[in-house]
């Protein structure tokens, strides 16, 4: 025996020890025509499919009894696009032979859905062992377990059992399968893995309602050129970006005269939205186009409440005008200010959640007001309460109004809510799932999010806040961010992600996801992934998904490696 086989053979002594499952690679022919016969069969089945067929089908006609022959001539089928013919065979050999590993396992391997595959999951039996197949006390052959292993993975991989579907894969792995074996289950899981994100964001997309956008905010007046300001120190902003602007410019425009200084700004904001049909066709320009975003600050620092209907007018536009003008960037721009100028007044945010037609961020952002207003002013908790009861009161007496209940905006409201700790509204977060409102993929299913609920408050829910203009423009109030704590949960959840297992599905799911394996061949009954054709399908649900880690800031180099900073590379791309 070589070096390899004694290793194999420790290894499957290993396992005996562990589970009680002893292996053998030792070849067993029940009969002498299998033992004559079936490895030459075997290799013509998948070396010469289209020339093995007929002699498969002959040697099946004369042999009923024996079942690998079926398995055979379902490989040659299979591998000679015959597809119909293998499936019809295959059916046939589980009614022929129910305890045949290779007859169950090659139905499993057919499902590419979880609907799929709870339909024939009972065929692995219960509990899923391969010894229910052969009996607890006797020796299973190498090949019957390694399918059966593959099978029983690809089945919890479709229907969420990822860790017992990784586990598995580890099992193989233990027992000194060849890596090319590894390599092929490994990327069948990462397959399973596609499909069944492929089906949550599908569902979603079903269970999705969201409004229609439409520009609320119409100014009388409309012009080509900016405004003409009482205080000439402030026409920097149009050629100045924020992070050029210095500390010392920042406080001898902080200094102005109060009253004068906010209606410039209020000027300067409804500037962007006087000149959006002309600004729209022009490329979006930092020293340029930030004297918006300038405005924000100043009015945040100020603390200029009478200016928060201004302010929430630039929220009320359509799609577009947000797109351009706030990109992603809108919580970063938006949150400081309207935690200034709103935290006082929850009542004008509130209405503002519950307008119709307005885009389900923008509204988001007055959710987060009211949640830290809750975490910074503990005396205010019970009237956030009130506010959130109110909204989500209004959505459920309001179930017919298609131009304002949208799913996204309650499904990021719950999370805002729990961040506070608000169990007070579970019992309206209760008739919010029985309305399939909510998206499990936001902030968990209504068990995860009861438990949450229930958690002890981290000082890390708590957002700080800029405490002076300098500290909108530098963002070092960002710092002040206290940590999570420790979680064992998550600490458990990236030991995981560490596995050898979750490493080499990973990889498989890597290259699929960004395109390098070609996608998944509709003619192997699998779906392609990301297909020009389902750019709708697939793309848009991007959008709704809830960010948890830190942003790539303006000035850091740009992810895409060109070593420009991100905001003069792919910020606007």
């Amino acid at each position: 025996m070589d070096l390899f086989g004694l290793k194999q053979k420790r290894l499957f002594k290993k396992l005996f020890k562990e589970t009680g499952i002893q292996l053998t690679d030792e070849p067993t022919f029940p009969t002498k025509w299998e033992e004559e016969n079936s490895e030459q069969l075997a290799l013509e089945a998948q070396t010469r499919p289209a020339s093995a067929v007929p002699k498969l089908e002959k040697a099946v006609k004369e042999h009923p009894e024996i079942p690998s022959l079926k398995n055979f001539l379902y490989i040659a089928y299979m591998y000679s696009g015959k597809t119909k013919k293998a499936d019809a065979l295959l059916t046939h050999t589980l009614e022929a032979h129910p305890n045949y590993i290779f007859g169950v396992t090659n139905k499993i391997l057919r499902a590419n859905t979880k609907e799929e595959a709870l339909q024939v999951g009972h065929l692995l039996r219960e509990p899923r062992d391969v010894r229910e197949f052969q009996g607890y006390d006797e020796p299973i052959h190498i090949s019957a377990y390694k399918n059966y292993q593959h099978a029983a993975a690809h089945y919890e991989m479709l229907t969420g059992e990822n860790d017992a579907a990784v586990q598995r894969l580890e099992t193989l792995m233990d027992i000194g399968l060849d890596q090319e074996y590894l390599d092929m289950v490994a990327e069948d899981l990462a397959k399973c893995r596609i499909h069944a994100m492929r089906e949550r964001l599908q569902n979603r997309m079903d269970k999705q309602i969201e409004v229609t956008v439409k520009q609320k905010v119409y100014l009388t007046e409309s012009t080509n050129t900016p405004p003409t300001l009482t205080h000439a120190e402030l026409n920097i902003f149009y050629k100045q970006s924020t992070n050029e602007l210095s500390e010392q410019q920042q406080k001898e425009i902080f200094d102005l005269p109060k009253i004068s200084l906010i209606a410039d700004l209020e000027n300067i904001l409804e500037d962007s939205m006087k000149r959006w049909g002309a600004l729209e066709v022009s490329d979006y320009e930092e020293n340029t186009h930030e004297f918006t975003l300038h405005a924000l600050y100043f009015l945040g620092a100020l603390k200029a409440e009478g200016s928060l209907q201004k302010v929430l007018n630039l929220l009320r536009m359509d799609e577009d005008f947000t797109d351009y003008w706030f990109t992603d960037w809108i919580e970063d721009m938006f949150r400081p200010t309207l935690y200034a100028l709103g935290e006082g007044q929850l009542a004008q945010l509130q209405a503002f959640a519950l307008e119709e037609n307005v885009r389900s961020y923008n509204k988001l952002l007055v959710c987060w007001v009211a949640s830290q207003v809750a975490l910074h002013q503990p005396n205010r908790r019970a009237e956030v309460v009130q506010w959130f009861q109110t909204v989500f009161q209004t959505f459920l007496d309001n179930p017919d109004n298609e131009d304002l209940i949208d799913t996204t905006f309650l499904s990021i409201a719950v999370s805002e809510v729990i961040n506070f700790r608000g169990i007070e509204l579970l019992p309206l977060i209760k008739q919010l799932f029985k309305k399939d409102w909510i998206h499990e993929d936001v902030s968990g299913d209504l068990k995860m999010i009861t438990t949450s609920l229930k958690e002890e408050a981290y000082l890390s829910d708590l957002d700080p806040l800029p405490e002076n203009i300098h500290e909108y423009y530098s963002r070092e109030y960002l710092q002040r961010k206290a940590k999570r704590p420790k979680s064992e949960e998550l600490d458990a959840l990236l030991t995981k992600l560490d596995s050898r297992g979750e490493k080499l599905i990973s990889k498989f799911w890597s290259k699929m996801m960004f395109g390098k394996l070609g996608g998944l061949s509709r003619e192997e009954g699998e779906e392609e992934w990301l297909d020009d054709s389902d750019e709708d399908v697939y793309y848009k649900p991007v959008k709704t998904v809830v960010r948890e880690g830190p942003k790539v800031g303006r000035n850091d180099p740009c992810p895409c490696g060109s070593g420009k900073k991100y905001k003069k590379c792919c910020l606007r791309k």
